[in-house]
């Protein structure tokens, strides 16, 4: 009994394991002028909180943007703490609709 009680105590005491963060792949080309625009006039508007942000340059990763299905620019896609795809989009929004892509998805 006391075992169990001391083990009920270090999981009481124990802090709670820190939540993954989502993922955005923003998949864009250097030659890609509405990439371009989202990179500089959207995205340095917009904070994304409990999110990371990378940058995929489709010329010099095709291998990551094909085994995602990108077939236009700028595509990205969001990713669960574990690296599942729930949630993508393309082609250029501005700050309104990126803020509401994030959040719903539309």
């Amino acid at each position: 009994m006391k075992a169990l009680v001391l083990f009920l105590a270090l999981v009481a005491g124990a802090p709670a394991p820190a939540a993954k963060k989502h993922q955005i792949l923003f998949f864009s080309a250097s030659w890609c002028g509405p990439c371009y625009r989202m990179k500089t006039e959207t995205i340095p508007r917009v904070a994304i909180p409990g999110h990371t942000l990378k940058y995929i340059d489709t010329d010099a990763d095709p291998y990551t943007a094909n085994s995602y299905g990108v077939t236009e620019l700028p595509t990205y896609v969001v990713l669960d703490g574990d690296g599942k795809p729930y949630r993508r989009g393309s082609g250029f929004r501005g700050v309104d609709q990126w803020i509401r892509f994030l959040n719903k998805g539309d």
